[in-house]
């Protein structure tokens, strides 16, 4: 039986991810475009079929694939001022590598992934755009080099393996996420965020060509016009998504989607655009439930609304099973277990017209401040900053005064300061020490039932010793922003947004998530985001003056996690009994079941609900994998 006999009837969430483009250099001759001029035996092909079709030009000795859009259309021109006018975006990047070669990414600003042939010098250039929320993935097989922003159009191409990375997977069940570089298919491989990419006769390299806060480099702090500089960048940010088509905006009560609603409409207005459609879930748990302020919200911006009962969202067979089914069609393991229930809502809004959909994702990441800048503050023995950030996060979140006690004094402040400090010395005296503790850890933080072959155990260990980084002592908040860049979490989060829009034919954009914006966060001090007293006060107090009867001035965080775990407490049994256990992860060496069903078992009975994402997550990746093997 599979999953797809048990999810029947299924939500109307498109037909499945467009296949994509993918471009092709070497000896591969079955293409349908020559998009640049051969070159040493090699030429650069469109292969493989469908939509959406990228820009294609082709300008003296150059070669561009271009998919995506440039936001600086017209200032690129005047920067390439006596050169012919461009055709396309495609046109523009072509001249814009003529004049500047490599060196031409700082100018560019857009959401894109680019290829170029170039034929003088012999070799492809491609690019992913800064905040990497366009894709780009490349595959090398033999003399043959294939780039696409498409998974699935790469594996589907004849020549590419489509071998799992068990690794990989296993990885996942651990709690560990791999390379960012990697993906889940073994002869697969990612361009990261902010990256490009060079190949040549020597072979591949990539390197970073965007980074907003270099560390080791002295912080350019942003601060006496740092609210007037925000205000016209995140203006701009949510422009940028406007121009995109007729708006749709996931509305939910808390400030990130709230604040780019409010400018949402008013830049709607300004502009001529429509009105942006508010789509919302009403949770059924009070907990997470946030109707009354939704609705407060649409009406007083006059935004239309689409009201949807989460369960009618979920589908009739219930959230995991849909999180299921949508896992198994789509290019990589599902990572966001609601992302059913807003693909529901965003064909919603595509039924409204709505080709674009805002969200607030990043707003966590960019307008908040880490915790771990407690460690920052005892280093420089700033008790009274260490007092002012326990009172914001006390004002801003649900956790009790004591617990934050714990976490700012110890977990975030005490602990890395002390761990960081002893990983220094011992990488100067004694390394071999510090490589025997990080076994040790790896091997606690392996559960048993997962790599139960020896080789594949091995080579778990291993990439564990590789990708586990030793804690860095200093500039703690800004190392822990950055991972908000350099992590496998987050990208994989963008990914599948982007996958999500592309099955729907739309595009799904946040403000928050736009490069120019978060380079400017980056360099607000800490201070200055929590300003008032609370979190995300860079619009928390526009928000309390805007709709002064809805609380957001003392509004604090709202979670979903109780109520993830009471889905999982109540849906997991039946789905593991209709999906027949995990036969696939089994026979691929990567879970042993007479230990993983029992470890399980407890945790429901126990009711241990910080362990719950690694049970649905484990049946999760069992359909995605079996729909491949």
């Amino acid at each position: 039986m599979t999953v797809a006999d048990l999810a029947a009837p299924r939500m109307d969430v498109g037909a499945g991810a467009a296949t994509g483009w993918v471009a092709a250099l070497g000896a591969w001759r079955d293409g349908d475009s020559i998009v640049a001029p051969a070159g040493r035996n090699r030429s650069l092909r469109l292969v493989g079929g469908g939509a959406p079709r990228p820009a294609t030009a082709h300008v003296a000795t150059c070669g561009v694939v271009f998919d995506g859009v440039l936001h600086n259309r017209a200032e690129l021109d005047r920067r390439l001022e006596g050169v012919a006018p461009a055709a396309s975006d495609a046109e523009r990047v072509a001249r814009a590598y003529l004049r500047w070669g490599a060196d031409m990414l700082p100018h560019l600003r857009g959401l894109f992934a680019i290829v170029v042939w170039d034929g003088e010098r012999d070799q492809l250039f491609c690019a992913r755009d800064r905040m990497g929320i366009h894709p780009l993935y490349y595959a090398e097989v033999g003399e043959d080099l294939f780039v696409s922003s498409s998974l699935d159009a790469l594996v589907a191409l004849p020549s590419v393996p489509t071998t799992l990375n068990r690794a990989a997977l296993a990885d996942r069940l651990c709690g560990r996420w791999s390379a960012i570089g990697e993906t889940y298919y073994a002869a697969v491989n990612r361009l990261p965020s902010g990256h490009a990419m060079r190949r040549t006769s020597r072979g591949v390299e990539s390197y970073r060509y965007w980074d907003p806060a270099p560390l080791g480099q002295p912080m350019q702090w942003v601060r006496d016009d740092a609210v007037e500089r925000f205000d016209d960048a995140f203006d701009r940010a949510v422009s940028r998504c406007l121009d995109s088509g007729p708006a749709g905006i996931f509305l939910s009560g808390g400030l990130d989607s709230v604040s780019i609603a409010a400018l949402a409409a008013e830049n709607s207005r300004d502009r001529g655009y429509p009105v942006p459609w508010a789509l919302s879930l009403a949770f059924p748990d009070p907990e997470c439930n946030e109707e009354s302020v939704q609705r407060g919200v649409a009406h007083d911006l006059g935004l239309p609304q689409a009201m949807i009962p989460f369960d009618v969202a979920a589908g009739r067979d219930g959230l995991l099973m849909s999180a299921l089914e949508l896992s198994r069609t789509s290019a990589q393991p599902l990572l966001n277990f609601w992302l059913p229930a807003y693909m529901h809502l965003a064909a919603e809004g595509q039924r409204r017209g709505c080709t674009t959909i805002l969200t607030g994702s990043g707003g966590d990441e960019w307008l908040g401040v880490s915790s771990y800048l407690a460690a920052d503050l005892i280093s420089a023995f700033d008790f009274r900053g260490l007092y002012e950030l326990w009172r914001t996060q006390r004002k801003s979140y649900t956790t009790s005064s004591w617990s934050l006690v714990k976490d700012m004094a110890w977990y975030f402040g005490g602990k890395p300061l002390l761990t960081g400090a002893a990983v220094e010395m011992l990488r100067r005296t004694a390394p071999s020490v510090l490589d025997a503790n990080k076994r040790r850890f790896i091997a606690r933080t392996t559960p048993d039932w997962v790599a139960p072959e020896p080789e594949l155990r091995r080579e778990l260990n291993e990439r564990a010793e590789r990708n586990t980084g030793q804690p860095e002592f200093g500039q703690f908040y800004l190392r822990t922003m950055k991972r908000a860049l350099d992590h496998l979490l987050p990208t994989l989060e963008v990914e599948e947004t982007f996958d999500a829009g592309r099955r729907l034919g739309q595009r799904k954009l946040s403000p928050y998530w736009d490069a120019d914006l978060v380079e400017l966060l980056f360099r607000i001090p800490p201070d200055v985001l929590n300003r008032g007293g609370r979190s995300k006060g860079l619009v928390r107090q526009a928000m309390a003056r805007r709709f002064p009867h809805l609380g957001f001035e003392a509004q604090k965080k709202v979670v979903a996690v109780n109520y993830f775990a009471s889905v999982v407490h109540r849906e997991w049994q039946g789905g593991w009994e209709r999906l027949g256990g995990v036969p696939t992860l089994e026979r691929l060496g990567i879970v042993d079941v007479s230990k993983m069903e029992p470890t399980f078992r407890e945790l429901l009975a126990t009711q241990q609900s910080r362990k719950y994402f690694n049970m649905w997550d484990t049946i999760n990746l069992e359909v995605w994998a079996r729909e491949r093997c």
